[in-house]
């Protein structure tokens, strides 16, 4: 729901969110990320918008495929498994680094907490928070 354009164009809706505070997650931009620099200014352009932040994970998500199956032993799950493991533990996308835990999520995450806000009779949504996964730790930040 984060971002979603039509809950901030429908001012029905939009005024309820902003009446209730409603609160969306998303997947967190890492526009400090080099290679968001190198890569996201094109993609910026192309949609002429930013692009959803889970496309930038699937995006990542791709490669990892795609060097597994270049890497690992065909039809053998323990070399499957060692490959993802490996390239997980080594790949910095777009979306920042793939480390996994031992749940298989990610070990380093950020998400970005999101609100709408009525000004001069408009709707928008602003970034509330961010919520970021460090050391097994949660902080918060406004």
């Amino acid at each position: 729901m984060a971002l979603n354009r039509g809950l901030i164009n429908d001012d029905n809706a939009a005024s309820f969110a902003a009446v209730i505070s409603v609160k969306a997650p998303i997947y967190g931009y890492v526009g400090e990320n080099d290679i968001y620099q190198a890569v996201g200014p094109r993609i910026e352009e192309r949609l002429g918008r930013l692009p959803e932040s889970y496309a930038l994970t699937a995006y990542d998500a791709l490669w990892i495929a795609t060097f597994v199956d270049l890497d690992a032993i065909p039809d053998n799950d323990e070399s499957l498994k060692m490959a993802v493991n490996t390239l997980t533990d080594t790949y910095h996308g777009i979306s920042g680094w793939t480390i996994l835990n031992e749940n298989g999520d990610r070990k380093y995450w950020d998400y970005d907490i999101w609100t709408v806000t009525e000004e001069n009779g408009s709707y928008q949504w602003k970034k509330d928070e961010r919520v970021i996964m460090r050391d097994e730790k949660l902080i918060f930040i406004q």
